[in-house]
């Protein structure tokens, strides 16, 4: 995660075996999604993530898995 601050050297996912699943895109939908972007600007540089226009707050993550590509609503 972009925001959390591990505490350490080594980050947890190190310790975690390989399931060959990985991020392919978040989108997170909010009413002021122009000053949620405002207001993250400089903290989530990764290209997958992208901030849109929505009616109600709300997160989508898609993941690309060994069984296919999978959607988390």
């Amino acid at each position: 995660p972009a925001l959390i601050q591990w505490l350490g050297d080594l980050h947890p996912a190190r310790a975690l075996p390989e399931s060959g699943v990985r991020l392919a895109h978040l989108e997170i939908s909010h009413p002021a999604a122009d000053d949620l972007r405002a207001a993250l600007a400089g903290l989530i540089l990764d290209p997958r993530t992208q901030i849109s226009q929505g009616a109600a707050k709300d997160m989508r993550a898609t993941f690309d898995t060994p069984h296919g590509r999978r959607t988390l609503p």
